[in-house]
């Protein structure tokens, strides 16, 4: 058989070399004895469980199960995993812990990050110069634990040893690193597709946007700056503690005006720039906009014609956040246009959550009131609609709110978000038919 046969060579081996093979373990009993003596603390490995230990916030307690095996380099360092509740410790290996899958996601990449630190103070024990590129090492993490993360790699930088390219499609964690690290603005660099590859060039706002939108309220930056400027209304100033009711009420009328700028309203086409001067004047201290404004041009006929123009090329932030707008706009202009149209029932959930059945005309009544005006006309829609036009408007009820409502203030989702996603989803939302898709 052959695992005797391989017994027999291997002692054949042995027998013809048994001065070698003899040496061979008093070294190995030597270097043995050696590591049984090595104190765990002067290893990188306890190094860096300590680090991760006071650093990042997990439910376990680690500790290497493997110790001489990864001093010789014979294996990695082993980590056996403790959960205490109470008095009770329970002990399980990373195979188990993976086997139950009981980590969250944010909790499974802090435990990958536990290899990276291995690596870095394995690296340092060497003293050599290094270069270590890091790309979205922030992912899925906690906010706890993601300035954890910036606070070891402003410590790897300190060390003249190292230089460090960090990569990130999290504009929030980009601007994080940029002010604890100090960079310069000449390395905030931001890349690009072109036809030849990908460019690089100075990152544009650095910081804040809405500091540069600000500075130069010109017309895509006025438009861009809706849904901030509806934030600061919103959630600004307090209603309660105003002066009186025709203070709290003006409040009231800012916020629904802006709101009338992100969704479709009967109002919405004839809202010019000179509705919005007193609003941008009141929250962001603007007094004028910039010329290119024309103060009685309707903000969703220029809005429309700004993304017109637009190409993959234009990767700046407010030409995505104006891309979003315009596409949420067209889409609930079409389901508005298709609804009317139809004859037959349409069913919808009232507040309390009890099933209502009408008309287009009440289904259209009962969502104008509603919070998510562009999911809810989708839920109509879809019970007559064709389903490819479904599909390009399940897309649009995916891709907009969080660019216009949930982030607004860091727009993180839109930053990841290629300019070419949203160019094609707005060339498709505005080729949708303009007839009825009854039946």
């Amino acid at each position: 058989r052959l695992p005797e046969f391989k017994k027999c060579l291997w002692l054949s081996y042995l027998q013809e070399n048994t001065a070698l093979f003899g040496d061979l373990c008093a070294k190995y009993a030597k270097l043995s004895r050696e590591i049984d003596s090595v104190e765990i603390d002067d290893t990188p490995w306890k190094k860096a469980i300590e680090i991760y230990d006071k650093r990042f916030s997990v439910p376990y307690k680690m500790e290497i199960t493997n110790l001489k095996g990864a001093i010789i380099g014979e294996s990695i360092p082993k980590i056996e995993f403790s959960f205490t509740d109470g008095d009770q410790t329970v002990r399980m290996s990373r195979d188990k812990l993976d086997e139950l899958n009981t980590l969250s996601q944010g909790e499974k990449r802090a435990l990958y990050l536990l290899n990276i630190i291995f690596e870095v103070e394995e690296i340092k024990q060497t003293h050599e110069e290094t270069l270590f590129i890091v790309d979205d090492i922030a992912d899925s993490f906690d906010y706890k634990n993601k300035y954890a993360i910036v606070e070891y790699l402003y410590e790897i930088a300190q060390d003249d040893r190292y230089s460090m390219i960090i990569l990130s499609h999290n504009f929030d964690f980009y601007r994080t690193i940029s002010s604890r690290l100090s960079l310069h603005r000449r390395n905030r660099l931001c890349a690009a597709t072109a036809q030849n590859g990908v460019v690089f060039a100075e990152e544009h706002y650095q910081k804040q946007p809405f500091e540069q939108w600000k500075a130069h309220p010109n017309k895509k930056n006025v438009i861009a700056m809706i849904p901030f400027v509806r934030n600061l209304v919103e959630y600004g100033r307090d209603q309660q503690i105003c002066s009186g009711d025709d203070e709290a009420s003006a409040i009231d009328n800012d916020f629904n005006l802006l709101t009338m700028l992100l969704h479709e309203k009967a109002e919405t086409a004839s809202m010019r720039f000179s509705d919005l001067k007193d609003i941008y004047k009141a929250y962001l201290g603007i007094d004028d906009f910039e010329h290119d404004i024309d103060a009685n041009k309707h903000i969703i006929e220029a809005l429309y014609e700004i993304c017109d123009s637009l190409t993959s090329d234009n990767t700046e932030l407010e030409n995505k956040i104006l891309l979003a707008m315009a596409i949420r706009h067209k889409a609930e202009e079409f389901m508005k246009s298709e609804l009317r149209a139809y004859t037959g029932q349409l069913s919808w959930r009232q507040v309390s959550r009890t099933k209502q059945t009408g008309t287009s005309t009440q289904f259209l009544l009962a969502v104008d009131g509603k919070s998510n005006q562009t999911r809810e006309l989708l839920n109509g829609y879809k019970q007559f609609g064709a389903k490819r036009t479904t599909a390009i408007l399940e897309s649009v009820a995916i891709m907009t709110p969080e660019n216009i409502h949930l982030n607004s203030f860091m727009y993180e989702p839109i930053m990841d978000m290629d300019i070419l996603e949203l160019t094609t989803l707005y060339k498709q939302v505005k080729e949708l038919s303009g007839g009825t898709t009854n039946g």
